[in-house]
């Protein structure tokens, strides 16, 4: 799973260095596979056995590295469940699909 450092770093609040960064992550299990520069940003290949699913998401490794850390949990985002969602029958072709965006805020 590729994950940016910049939004690991936005996510967490965890400014840390790229080599304890990978230190961390590797203690906790999740193994650096590759890393590579993009722009200003590094973008890290993790590896994810498969007993892990939380981590297959920036959310879910921000995490991980919180508590790597000794820090308090990630407040995420407020969901707003008063937006409604409207679901249609479709023929389980894509293109029928229809997403109706009520509130752009």
């Amino acid at each position: 799973m590729k994950v940016s450092c910049h939004w690991l770093e936005e996510i967490s609040g965890v400014e840390a260095n790229l080599d304890t960064l990978i230190n961390k992550l590797t203690n906790i299990g999740l193994k650096l596979e590759d890393k590579k520069a993009v722009g200003n940003d590094i973008s890290l290949d993790l590896e994810i056995t498969v007993n892990r699913p939380d981590c297959l998401s920036h959310y879910g490794v921000a995490r991980e590295i919180v508590t790597a850390f000794q820090l308090p949990p990630i407040v995420y985002p407020e969901i707003h469940p008063d937006i409604p969602v409207h679901v249609r029958e479709t023929t389980g072709n894509y293109e029928d699909l229809t997403i109706i965006l009520e509130n752009p805020e």
